[in-house]
């Protein structure tokens, strides 16, 4: 047996009732062209919305860094945008970062350096870095 519970208009958008049929409830809306319509923009904003955040990816950045003095900063465990990277024996890093501007702030044996503004590109962004203890900032190498 089939129950039918009237749940009412929607402004003029849809009408709806629930369906009782051996203990299961099914929803049933039946949407006017307009509410049809306004459903369709809600499905392709979420369509979108989703397609977006996909397409968001993270770049690499790579690159070497070097001491004052030019000797490479190996095997250092430094920490760029709160993430914890180990230099490899050249003084090479690599960490992912989202696509994007960004001002590195990296923390080498405890003390903060801060970058100009960098960049970063998917799937790959190169930089090398020489230590300026004397104003706390990673310098671009070229």
């Amino acid at each position: 047996m089939t129950r039918r519970l009237f749940l009412g208009k929607i402004e003029n958008l849809c009408t709806g009732w629930w369906n009782a049929h051996e203990g299961v409830a099914i929803p049933v809306l039946i949407f006017t062209s307009e509410g049809l319509a306004i459903m369709n923009k809600i499905v392709l904003t979420v369509c979108m919305t989703l397609a977006l955040a996909a397409s968001l990816e993270a770049g690499t950045l790579t690159g070497r860094i070097l001491r004052e003095n030019g000797t490479s900063l190996s095997a250092t465990t430094i920490t760029i945008q709160g993430i914890e990277v180990t230099t490899n024996q050249f003084g090479g890093y690599e960490v992912n970062l989202p696509d994007g501007s960004q001002e590195l702030v990296v923390m080498v044996e405890g003390k903060t350096y801060r970058t100009d503004t960098l960049r970063i590109y998917s799937p790959q962004t190169k930089q090398n870095w020489r230590l300026n203890p004397a104003s706390q900032r990673l310098e671009k190498i070229l």
